[in-house]
């Protein structure tokens, strides 16, 4: 009997909601304003969404730059299992031309010593870059990417489910609110119902008032992600110039090499 109860009145709240949204739509029904700090915090929130949305969708071109990868979710479904198992990943392009380059090389070395040798190193160079370019791949993508999605998973998740719910509340609010003004100005209506009513509008605005502020603390909270997408953006420069330079110097030892010769 009480879960018919509940089920009842969570109709019956669906119906009036649906109601004052329409009402307010035509233009026919009065609505509650939001404070101009939620608004603000609000605007804020869906801002980072979409900013961290286009930089999740960057960032993972230049990491994965193979559509395949992408579409086949490799980057934003399964960032979870990138790192693991590195012996089932494809090999880079780099590591595949270093391969072909051995293989060349150990051919041509029976007939000319000097371009087979040549081929030899520039391959086992270019092997060590790809080794380099997977391990900086690999790296970003745990320590900035995946922060970025998990943003976006939960935090910003928590966030719409929190700004659903304080829509809801105040839908109730303003549908209350009609109500009693409804009841006020129809004659025959007596004092008991009206109390009655008053009190179903003090009780809504209180409802209004704790999600709002439960709202307000969620939206607040988003200033953590920037203390700590900045560290991770620092991080990612970091990987970022330890791999170049770690690429300019094999480059630089195989060109010694090759003087060399």
């Amino acid at each position: 009997m009480n879960d018919l109860k509940s089920f009842a009145g969570e109709a019956s709240a669906l119906v009036n909601r649906a109601v004052q949204y329409t009402g307010e739509k035509l233009g026919r029904a009065e609505h509650t304003d939001l404070d101009a700090h939620i608004k603000e915090l609000l605007q804020r929130a869906d801002n980072a969404k979409a900013q961290t949305e286009q930089l999740l969708k960057s960032t993972a071109a230049v990491l994965h730059p193979d559509p395949t990868d992408r579409a086949e979710g490799f980057v934003l479904n399964k960032l979870e299992k990138i790192g693991l198992e590195k012996k089932n990943q494809k090999p880079s392009n780099l590591a595949h031309l270093g391969g072909t380059m051995l293989e060349a090389g150990a051919v041509f070395d029976l007939i000319s010593s000097s371009y087979g040798n040549s081929l030899l190193k520039v391959g086992q160079t270019e092997q060590k870059l790809g080794d380099c370019e997977k391990t900086f791949i690999l790296t970003a993508t745990t320590e900035y990417m995946q922060p970025l999605k998990v943003f976006l998973d939960t935090d910003m998740k928590t966030i719409t489910k929190g700004k659903r719910d304080l829509e809801a509340k105040r839908l109730d609010l303003d549908a209350a609110k009609n109500k009693l003004k409804k009841a006020q100005s129809k004659k025959g209506n007596s004092n008991e119902m009206i109390a009655k009513v008053e009190s179903e509008v003090k009780n809504a605005q209180s409802e209004f008032d704790k999600q709002a502020e439960t709202t307000k603390q969620l939206l607040e909270g988003v200033s953590l992600f920037y203390e700590n997408q900045t560290k991770s953006l620092k991080k990612f420069v970091d990987m970022q110039a330890n791999y170049y330079a770690s690429c300019h110097q094999y480059m630089q030892d195989l060109q010694h090499q090759l003087d060399s010769l």
